[in-house]
């Protein structure tokens, strides 16, 4: 696992992952852009949106990854949203 966090002084983080499969599988590599926000309602509740992309839609600093050229490039996206329900929850 090679993490990166704060890319170019941004909420990014760079989440590099690899994973060994059994034999006649490829091993596979996955490298994400996870970035957030966090808003505060009307009511005064915070709400995290939390979002995440393959690597290569991050157009900065991108870092390398030693033996990702023997691996196949797998992806992962997707979308969280985390809402305050109450002030110690």
């Amino acid at each position: 696992v090679n993490e990166v966090r704060n890319l170019d002084g941004t909420r990014g983080v760079q989440y590099t992952k690899s994973l060994i499969l059994p034999g006649g599988f490829q091993d596979r590599l996955f490298k994400v852009w996870i970035t957030w926000v966090e808003k505060v309602e009307a009511d005064g509740q915070r709400t995290y949106i939390i979002a995440i992309s393959p690597l290569e839609k991050y157009g900065g600093t991108q870092q390398k990854v030693e033996g990702a050229g023997k691996m196949f490039e797998a992806t992962s996206r997707g979308v969280y949203i985390v809402r305050e329900l109450t002030e110690n929850t």
